[in-house]
């Protein structure tokens, strides 16, 4: 049985010196004579099977394309939006009101806060002056520069080279006072000097104690952001590392100003802050700048560094 299925199947397959005449062969399927038509229809059917494919192969990559570029636009909306944090300083509303309009036009962040934000990278000024925000701005080397930086920005629909309008630049040739020049030179010293490899601050080493009233706060900002560490009112004799004591005049006769002394810390007054922060390099000598109250006391303190 088999054998005769084998032999069956033998029969049934060509020998390799034997021909098939596909035309006459009835073991040879042909769609064509029992369907007319039907070659072509399949023909057809998979021309339109392949461009279905295509086209939806390229919707989907027009939406990843659309999606990829939102994305990037995002990023760097996002990227623009923190390398351009603005504050302003000694202009009027108008003028604060026109540049808010063009930094933001641009992409840039403008803070409207009367007080310094550390998260700040340029501060516009019209007019130069000692205040909290310029002394802070520059303590912790942020560009400071005047309104032409903003208005030639939006002349060039971008943010512009800085450093032509960067106050105390030495490529900036604007006539300023005396006063003014060395407020800008401080400036631009601090905005290169801390933004080096080794960013030490105008009051870098001090621990102070602040007694201020109101102006503590302002005060601490200052101090932080010149890389000086403020401590809790009342603890800096229990805190061996404070070293100064930051007093206003009408704080004095609250203090114990021997005390302080035997402690090793110097009592200035709030303007040591600002001479240290326009010294440019040349450290002020704490002894040298003490309260003239506090000056009777210096014999009687221990040895420390300033």
């Amino acid at each position: 049985m088999w054998k005769h299925a084998l032999d069956n199947r033998v029969r049934l397959t060509p020998r390799a010196d034997e021909s098939v005449d596909v035309s006459t062969s009835p073991h040879v399927f042909h769609p064509i004579e029992i369907f007319p038509g039907i070659t072509e229809y399949f023909h057809n059917l998979t021309k339109r099977m392949l461009r279905d494919t295509l086209s939806a192969g390229d919707a989907a990559d027009n939406t990843a394309s659309t999606d990829l570029s939102k994305t990037q636009k995002t990023v760097a909306s996002q990227s623009v939006a923190s390398a351009y944090c603005v504050m302003f300083s000694g202009m009027s509303q108008e003028d604060r009101d026109s540049c808010t309009e063009i930094l933001e036009n641009l992409g840039g962040t403008v803070f409207s806060a009367n007080q310094y934000a550390p998260a700040c990278t340029h501060l516009v000024v019209a007019k130069l002056g000692c205040n909290e925000k310029l002394l802070t701005s520059m303590a912790a080397g942020k560009w400071i520069v005047h309104p032409g930086w903003v208005y030639e920005s939006e002349k060039m629909r971008r943010f512009v080279d800085e450093r032509k309008y960067e106050w105390g630049n030495p490529t900036c040739n604007d006539s300023i006072s005396k006063e003014e020049a060395k407020i800008a030179a401080a400036a631009y010293y601090w905005r290169i000097n801390r933004n080096r490899d080794f960013p030490a601050g105008p009051f870098q080493g001090i621990t102070a104690e602040l007694h201020l009233g109101d102006e503590n706060d302002s005060f601490q900002r200052l101090l932080e952001a010149g890389g000086g560490e403020v401590v809790s009112p009342g603890s800096a004799l229990d805190k061996s590392k404070t070293n100064l004591c930051i007093v206003e005049n009408r704080e004095i006769k609250k203090r114990q100003l021997s005390l302080y002394a035997s402690k090793g810390l110097y009592c200035v007054p709030p303007v040591y802050l600002r001479n240290l922060n326009l010294a440019v390099g040349n450290k002020l000598q704490w002894s040298e700048s003490v309260l003239p109250v506090f000056l009777p006391y210096l014999s009687s303190m221990p040895f420390t560094s300033s």
